[in-house]
Parts: C-alpha cells; sequence; structure tokens
C-alpha cells in the first residue's frame, strides 16, 4: 500500500508541482484514511463507497479543526482522482463530498512593540545566538515564510550600502526580496562571526544547525517560542505569526498593498487583503 501511496505522490507532483510539506501532508491523509477502511491491497480500493466515505468524514469532523477535514477532503478526492485514472476503480466515491465551510479569520499578530521585544532577543555574541538574531531580523524584514527562510543559501544573499536583497526559489517560481538596514547589520556581523562556529560541516546553508544541514521548521519554532517566553510574550508564537506582523505592519504604515503582496510572494489579491485591519479604513475603502 505504501508503493501506491508514494506512487500516487509522484503523480501529483507532477502534475501539480505542489510544495514538498503539501505532499507530505496528502501522504499521511491518504494512508490515515486507507488505514481507517482497513485497506490492505490494491483490491480493497474499489470497496471504499461513498457511504464508508461520508462515515470517515464524519470522524474526522468529530476529532479534527475544520481546516485539517478540509486539507483530508482535498488528498481524499486527489487519491480517487488518480485512482480512476490508473484503472484501479470504474467510479469515483468522493465527487458527492463537500468541504466544510471555513469561517474567515483575520491573521494572528504581533504588535510593534511585541515585534521590537522579540528582536531585542537574542542579544549575546555567540555563533548562535549572532545567528537566530539575523533569522529573526531577516524574517521580519522580508516577510519569508520559515520553509523559504531555513530554504535560503549563503550565495542568495546579497549585501550592498544601498540596495540588500536575497533571491528567494520556491516551486511557485523566484523572487527578488529587499530589506532595510537593521536586517542587514545583523546579516553581515552573523556571516562575519558567527556562521563559521555554528557547524564544522559548511553545506552552503545560510541558517545551519550544527550539523552543517538547514534547520528544521520545529526546530525554528522552538527558537522563536523560547525568546518569546524570555521576553514575557504571552502569546504562542508561531513563524507564520512573524510573516503576518511584517504583512500588517507594512500596510498600516502606508506601503501599497500590491507591493505588499508581491513581497509576501501571493498570487492572489484575496491573500493580501486579510491583512486590511478595521483601522485601516483608507486602504480599505
Amino acid at each position: 500500500m505504501n508503493e501506491i501511496i508514494n506512487e500516487f505522490v509522484i503523480k501529483l507532483h507532477n502534475k501539480k508541482n505542489l510544495s514538498k510539506n503539501t505532499e507530505v501532508s496528502y501522504s499521511i491523509d491518504v494512508k490515515n484514511m486507507l488505514s481507517y477502511m482497513k485497506v490492505k491491497s490494491t483490491n480493497d480500493i474499489p470497496k471504499i463507497s461513498k457511504d464508508k466515505l461520508n462515515k470517515y468524514i464524519e470522524y474526522l469532523n468529530d476529532n479534527k479543526k475544520p481546516s485539517t477535514v478540509c486539507r483530508n477532503i482535498a488528498s481524499i478526492k486527489e487519491f480517487f482522482v488518480y485512482a480512476l485514472e490508473e484503472g484501479m476503480i470504474e467510479k469515483n466515491p468522493s465527487l458527492s463530498i463537500r468541504k466544510p465551510k471555513l469561517e474567515k479569520t483575520k491573521p494572528e499578530i504581533l504588535t510593534e512593540e511585541e515585534v521590537d521585544l522579540l528582536l531585542s532577543q537574542p542579544s549575546g555574541k555567540s555563533p548562535k545566538e549572532l545567528r537566530d538574531k539575523a533569522m529573526l531580523e531577516l524574517m521580519y524584514a522580508t516577510g519569508l515564510k520559515v520553509s523559504e527562510l531555513i530554504e535560503l543559501k549563503v550565495d542568495d544573499i546579497h549585501l550592498n550600502e544601498s540596495n540588500s536583497y536575497l533571491i528567494c526559489s520556491t516551486s511557485k517560481g523566484v523572487r527578488k526580496v529587499e530589506f532595510q538596514k537593521v536586517a542587514k547589520v545583523a546579516l553581515d556581523e552573523y556571516l562575519k562571526n558567527g556562521r563559521e562556529g555554528i557547524s564544522k560541516t559548511d553545506s552552503g546553508v545560510l541558517f545551519p544547525n550544527v550539523y552543517g544541514n538547514k534547520m528544521s521548521r520545529q526546530g525554528f519554532w522552538k527558537l522563536i517560542k523560547s525568546y518569546g517566553k524570555k521576553v514575557g510574550i504571552e502569546k504562542d508564537i508561531t513563524p507564520n505569526m512573524i510573516r503576518n506582523s511584517f504583512a500588517s505592519h507594512m500596510i498600516v504604515c502606508g506601503v501599497d498593498i500590491d507591493e505588499v503582496k508581491e513581497l509576501m510572494g501571493f498570487t492572489s489579491d484575496l491573500s493580501t487583503q486579510r491583512f486590511l485591519t478595521n483601522n485601516n479604513k483608507r486602504l480599505k475603502n
């Protein structure tokens, strides 16, 4: 069964060019669904009926968040499209399944005062603290996703007196992101006095862990959580909260919404418009 799931993910990658994290999520979702159905072979897949799928969705609704249920349904629908194309089934049992409606919520952000507190840490000069400082400053200065931040290579960074920028490469393309002096200074000090002290192995990763490899998403999450706790921020800080704060603060300061869209790497105007707050009536209009 693992072989079928792996083939499904490969086909999905070739067709949609999804991010690695999304592919992993789809794989886990389908594996959980097949496990719930007690599917042990390809011959069992045609036995999955619409009624059985609806019961599984009911189970998800009772035990998972609506956003997680939506993602599971997307994964399941894609899997049965694949199964139909491969001749495993004659009829797609997932056609009538509908995603639950999600309430639109405003992105969670930090206040400017909370951001200042967070960026005041780390304050030391050890290689690790210089790395952490550069990561936090760069993330808030650019609005990068954590996955984009940890994938950066040294060669992606261009530090100039008048125009510092980085090159961000993702499955959706390549974009140039400029950043200002505070992030430049933190990066410059880290590259000169910190990076070589992190690891003896140089893989070219901008922010390596002690083994010379890129830091994990969980590792960075734990890092910012510990610094937030240290300065007394009670919110459950996440990497995405820093990214959201960047976008919201830029808009409040009067930066054009199209510029924020480009900086964030959004393809949809709706993604950017989430950051228009009630206190920003001029931009809303």
